[in-house]
């Protein structure tokens, strides 16, 4: 007989009929798996190498997503926060974010209504010695790496990385 937890998932796939809902669910499943293994890489990476400052954070996160498990995780690698608005359907409020955080932590949390706007809040209250750690959703990512590469503030390690062009391949055949 297999064991308890697969008989469990087998039980609970059965219960949704139709195929493609399946998939959806495997897919989700597979998804908050990956989010959890990047969360944890994240935060020992943060412990691993300290800044000599304090750590900022610009996070964004989809409403969809555990805002309260992500800041739980970060809580002792965090100094202080920014909660950005994420855009789209499953978007969410940066004032909706920073409640779900407050919940976890004890260090200060802003809200802002932008990934670019908090930023530049991050940026403003950092030290030369503190480190500004964006992370969430691609919704919010992708705008933060652009507006601190237009205001110069990507470290130089990371410039070439993130503003490479991609060399093309070509496949013999």
């Amino acid at each position: 007989m297999p064991p308890r937890h697969r008989r469990n998932r087998r039980r609970r796939l059965r219960q949704v009929t139709n195929p493609r809902e399946r998939g959806r669910a495997a897919e989700q499943r597979a998804a908050e798996h990956l989010q959890a293994q990047g969360l944890i890489v994240l935060a020992r990476n943060l412990r691993d190498t300290p800044s000599g400052g304090r750590t900022l954070a610009v996070c964004g996160i989809l409403a969809d997503k555990d805002a309260s498990g992500v800041a739980g995780e970060l809580r002792d690698c965090i100094d202080a926060w920014w909660c950005v608005s994420t855009v789209g359907e499953r978007g969410r409020s940066g004032a909706a974010l920073a409640q779900s955080v407050a919940s976890q932590v004890a260090a200060p949390i802003e809200a802002a209504d932008s990934p670019e706007a908090g930023c530049a809040a991050a940026l403003a209250a950092a030290g030369p010695t503190d480190r500004i750690v964006v992370f969430g959703s691609f919704h919010t990512v992708g705008p933060a790496l652009d507006w601190l590469e237009a205001h110069n503030v990507l470290p130089p390690a990371v410039r070439p990385e993130y503003t490479a062009t991609p060399q093309a391949t070509s496949v013999q055949g």
